[in-house]
Order: C-alpha cells, then sequence, then structure tokens
C-alpha cells in the first residue's frame, strides 16, 4: 500500500496548478476589460473632466454606464493620447 500522504499531496499540487491556470484567465480577461472613470480619464489624457463631459455628450467619446457611473473603455484613450 502506497503512502496516504504522498497522494494527498499529489492530489493538492494538482489542484494548486488548476487553480494557478484559472487565476491567469480571469486575470487576462480582467485586463482586456479595462476601463476609466471620467476623473482617471481626464487625468490620462491631461483635460478636464468637463471637457470629457462636452466630448461624451457631443458623441465623440464612447462610454457606457455601470451602476450610473459613467465608464470610459480603454481603447478610447487611444484616440486622445498626444
Amino acid at each position: 500500500m502506497s503512502n496516504p500522504f504522498e497522494s494527498i499531496s499529489t492530489r493538492l499540487d494538482n489542484q494548486e496548478a488548476i487553480l494557478l491556470q484559472i487565476l491567469k484567465v480571469v486575470n487576462n480577461e480582467n485586463e482586456s476589460i479595462k476601463d476609466y472613470s471620467k476623473a482617471q480619464f481626464a487625468k490620462l489624457i491631461d483635460k478636464s473632466q468637463s471637457w470629457v463631459d462636452n466630448e461624451r455628450r457631443a458623441g465623440r467619446l464612447n462610454f457606457f454606464k455601470r451602476g450610473g457611473t459613467v465608464r470610459i473603455p480603454a481603447t478610447e484613450l487611444k484616440k486622445y493620447q498626444a
């Protein structure tokens, strides 16, 4: 009969490897879904929040609302960075 502790250790190692793979996938998905608040976006492009609001209202800046808060996708950052 084999040592039960070796069997347990092997199973735990396998589970740890699986969890690490899951974490990598989740982290990659989170990075690709990045978005900014108005304040964060304004600071990144060195503009005011009111300027960001004006661009948004004029339809030149894509945005969405999450829980009543305006969020700006990271893809918009490329359009406004100098």
